[in-house]
């Protein structure tokens, strides 16, 4: 099956939007709903960064959604950005107390540990991160 496709305004009071074309995707994807929890997750810490972080710019944010074996693939795209590649970001001493660490990093450090093959490409100040996330499908008749 091709990949679902969807762009979206940048802002928070999109999420809404996102997580439901999400839940479109799972549907048509036949995926597991117990194991699309990390996918959601992930999605929303990403997206919520690029709304929050990318230096003024207000194209929207684009993201796809493909089935690929037992897994999906993800990925989210925005333009007219600058460079920065989460899968460098500095590592999180979660070991430390909470008084002594630094604030941030804690969302990049969570979609590090909820899904697979994290990736990031920039050309032409187009930003993209890539994941996938190992699923079980159910299969048409409804089993696994």
């Amino acid at each position: 099956m091709a990949g679902m496709e969807r762009s979206f305004r940048k802002e928070i009071a999109s999420l809404e939007s996102v997580f439901q074309f999400l839940d479109l995707c799972y549907a048509a994807f036949a995926a597991d709903p117990a194991g699309t929890a990390a996918i959601t997750l992930a999605v929303e810490e990403l997206f919520t960064n690029m709304v929050r972080h990318s230096s003024g710019a207000r194209n929207d944010i684009t993201i796809t959604v493909t089935a690929r074996g037992d897994s999906l693939q993800v990925a989210i795209m925005e333009t007219g950005v600058e460079p920065f590649d989460i899968t460098h970001a500095p590592e999180v001493d979660t070991s430390l107390p909470l008084d002594q660490r630094p604030i941030g990093g804690l969302g990049i450090h969570l979609v590090h540990q909820l899904v697979e093959n994290l990736n990031y490409s920039y050309v032409d100040r187009r930003s993209t991160i890539t994941f996938s996330k190992t699923l079980e499908m159910r299969h048409a008749n409804g089993d696994r």
